[in-house]
C-alpha cells in the first residue's frame, strides 16, 4: 500500500498539484492529504488545498461532477502560475 501511496512520488519536478479532501474524509485520506501539501512544499512544488466543509470521501468526488465547482477554478489558477525557476 506505501509504495502505491502518492507521497512516495513528490519531488522536485512534480507538476503543480492542487488537493482536497473532505471534513468527514477517512482519517488515513485527511493525514496523508496534508503530508502530500507539506512534502510539494518543501521541494518548492507549486500546491494549494482545500478541506470541504462537512464532506465526507465520496461528496469530494461527486462534487466534481460539477463544472461549476470551485475545484475547477482552484486548478486552473494553480496550473496558469508563472513556471517556478529551475536551478
Amino acid at each position: 500500500d506505501a509504495d502505491a501511496s502518492p507521497i512516495a512520488f513528490v519531488h522536485r519536478d512534480a507538476p503543480p498539484f492542487h488537493i482536497e479532501w473532505g471534513e468527514r474524509d477517512f482519517e488515513r485520506v485527511s493525514a496523508s492529504g496534508a503530508r502530500m501539501v507539506h512534502g510539494l512544499g518543501a521541494f518548492g512544488v507549486p500546491v494549494s488545498h482545500r478541506v470541504r466543509q462537512g464532506a465526507g470521501h465520496f461528496d469530494t468526488h461527486l462534487a466534481q461532477g460539477d463544472a461549476r465547482d470551485p475545484w475547477y477554478s482552484r486548478l486552473r489558477d494553480l496550473l496558469t502560475r508563472e513556471p517556478r525557476r529551475q536551478d
